[in-house]
């Protein structure tokens, strides 16, 4: 699914590469781009490799080297890069069935948006979710690769720990069966992801 490029900032890096307003974004990195959450994921990385359809229908390929978190200056018509979700659940309590008529129309809108709730911590049932965003959110990213973004070493910090499990284990505040057991989990636990993780 391809997303329609509103607008494209003056001196940005797309408007260098030739990018224009109406052109649609296809992937990133041969990811498939369908709204804010995959573009801000994966426009983050340092080498991108954007794929994207002229207004006139030929397909182009740009290749750019950024600072990590650096835009490309693409702007889209929604903040979403597409609807707002709504829920479709027809629960008997639920609280915006009850609210009285007559208010402002923003409060009648059933918002389930798993999209809203991860960028503004919106509350969602998660019942309306499919099975795309269950995989998009398992995917994720590993501690380690998070702790890259804001400039930890994952390897120092594993060398760090190897150097004080050392020399706990020569002062005898630690056995060598706890030290391995240590550096094991605080491994694990590194190179593990930051959310949900398949068994």
């Amino acid at each position: 699914m391809a997303v329609e490029i509103f607008g494209v900032d003056k001196n940005s890096l797309a408007e260098r590469a030739g990018i224009k307003p109406h052109d649609k974004l296809i992937s990133i990195n041969g990811h498939d781009i369908t709204d804010i959450l995959d573009f801000r994921f994966y426009e983050t990385n340092t080498h991108l490799h954007v794929v994207y359809e002229t207004a006139e229908g030929e397909r182009r390929e740009e290749k750019f080297v950024k600072p990590q978190y650096g835009a490309l200056g693409l702007a889209f018509e929604t903040y979403l890069m597409d609807r707002q979700r709504s829920c479709r659940n027809k629960c008997v309590f639920c609280f915006i069935d009850q609210l009285p008529p007559g208010m402002r129309e923003t409060l009648y809108f059933k918002d389930d948006d798993d999209r809203l709730s991860f960028l503004f911590g919106n509350y969602i049932t998660l019942t309306n979710i499919d099975e795309r965003e269950i995989d998009r959110i398992i995917d994720g990213e590993t501690v380690a690769e998070v702790l890259d973004y804001v400039e930890f070493n994952p390897k120092k910090l594993v060398r760090n720990v190897e150097t004080w499990v050392t020399s706990s284990m020569k002062a005898g505040r630690i056995t060598p069966e706890e030290g391995r057991e240590f550096l094991s989990n605080y491994r694990s636990g590194l190179y593990g992801y930051t959310y949900l993780e398949k068994d």
